[in-house]
């Protein structure tokens, strides 16, 4: 009786771990690592804003009605190349490295810090009526940039702003979490925080752009600005999500752009963002998933476009 028992619960506690061990191998045993290219070209700065004790390097070009490009969690103002240029035929088009990033120093101590340069940088680049537009983790500081400065942002364009991740989160992603700690343990961050990525860019039909089309120099940057991303999640989380009932105070027009083949987590993301801003527009963007402005520059530029011509049209 008692060896039945002890088989029993042997395999009450065993087949559970044993599912967990093989849920979560993939990711925790994930090999690839970009390698630094051999020849990776340097975007030279326009030039830096001082603000803070840090110096903010910025890429300048085209001229017209202003448009300031706020990166995300992984890679500073080369982000944007690709949409910078689709924008810059007419318009004028700032992207910035915020702090902690490529050439713009050590990370943000608070969050606040985030959008008190974003303000910083349209006053001294005199941009002020700027179309801000936020990617993913630069989404939740446009917005908080709009709420406390209303008369330095012309209109929000919000990127499938990373905003309430933890309330609209999959299983995948709790998977590539518990992974990157468990890699954390007997591997660098650069090479624990791979399987992020891999998660962030992947779209509906499980496919991710990380193992295809994006380029290993991006790679390569992403995963060197490890210290970077864990500062802006630190804290965020220390700030807290700008509360949802503020939403509803926003005065800038909004427009939200969602990627077609955007994952669940995004696409749930957008749709309670949909429902809590007031004077929103959600346009879907064609053959893209989280990384519109390089997986369709055109397009993704195209609404960014359509949103400053409706501000101007009402000047």
């Amino acid at each position: 009786m008692a060896k039945r028992l002890a088989g029993a619960v042997a395999v009450i506690v065993l087949v559970p771990l044993i599912g967990m061990a093989i849920w979560l191998a993939p990711p925790v045993f994930d090999r690839d690592f970009p390698q630094a290219p051999d020849a990776a070209v340097a975007l030279e700065p326009t030039g830096y804003v001082e603000v803070g004790g840090a110096e903010l390097p910025y890429v300048e070009q085209g001229t017209g009605t202003p448009v300031l490009l706020i990166h995300g969690a992984g890679d500073g103002l080369r982000f944007f190349e690709a949409l910078a240029d689709v924008l810059a035929d007419d318009h004028r088009v700032i992207s910035y490295s915020r702090r902690g990033y490529e050439g713009a120093g050590s990370p943000a101590n608070t969050w606040d810090q985030h959008h008190a340069d974003a303000a910083r940088i349209l006053e001294d680049l005199d941009a002020e009526g700027a179309i801000v537009v936020g990617l993913s983790m630069g989404g939740p500081i446009a917005v908080e940039l709009a709420l406390q400065h209303p008369d330095i942002v012309a209109e929000l364009v919000l990127l499938e702003p990373g905003m309430y991740l933890e309330d609209h989160g999959t299983l995948d992603l709790l998977r590539v979490v518990l992974a990157i700690q468990i890699r954390g343990v007997f591997m660098s961050e650069e090479r624990a925080i791979v399987p992020f990525y891999r998660w962030v860019f992947t779209h509906d039909d499980g496919h991710s752009p990380w193992d295809s089309s994006i380029s290993d120099e991006m790679r390569y940057r992403l995963v060197n600005s490890v210290s970077a991303v864990t500062a802006d999640i630190e804290s965020l989380d220390q700030a807290g999500e700008v509360p949802r009932e503020r939403l509803g105070q926003l005065t800038t027009p909004v427009t939200l752009l969602v990627g077609e083949r955007t994952q669940p987590a995004f696409r749930a993301i957008a749709a309670e963002l949909e429902s809590l801003v007031p004077n929103v527009r959600r346009v879907e963007i064609p053959d893209a998933g989280h990384d519109l402005p390089n997986e369709n520059p055109v397009d993704t530029g195209e609404e960014i476009r359509r949103a400053a011509q409706a501000v101007v049209g009402e000047r």
